[in-house]
């Protein structure tokens, strides 16, 4: 895939970060970059996508998400939430820091 941004929900009062990519075999991935180039490329595309994050746990009967803004990140800071949430995974695994409470990681 290739990373185009991220989009921020909230998520029961935590911050979800929601990575925006396409698949480099789709068929329009050569010409879509980032997300100026995702809107040219497919237009109304990304205000279709925040509207599905904003709603799709509404048919739980949930009330509707909220993003910390309506913007999507660059790809540069995409790129940069995914290097960090690997970084603490890998110290997580490694059991370098303490699984979060109800959590449970194996000893390897």
């Amino acid at each position: 895939v290739k990373v185009l941004a991220s989009l921020e929900l909230i998520d029961e009062g935590e911050t979800d970060h929601k990575i925006i990519a396409i698949r480099t075999d789709d068929p329009d991935a050569y010409r879509i970059s980032d997300m100026a180039s995702l809107e040219y490329t497919k237009p109304g595309i990304v205000a279709k996508l925040v509207d599905w994050l904003k709603r799709y746990k509404t048919s739980d009967g949930k009330p509707e998400n909220s993003l910390a803004q309506e913007t999507p990140t660059t790809k540069q800071e995409a790129i940069e939430i995914i290097m960090e949430c690997n970084e603490r995974w890998k110290r997580l695994v490694k059991h370098q820091v303490a699984a979060p409470a109800g959590f449970y990681l194996p000893r390897s």
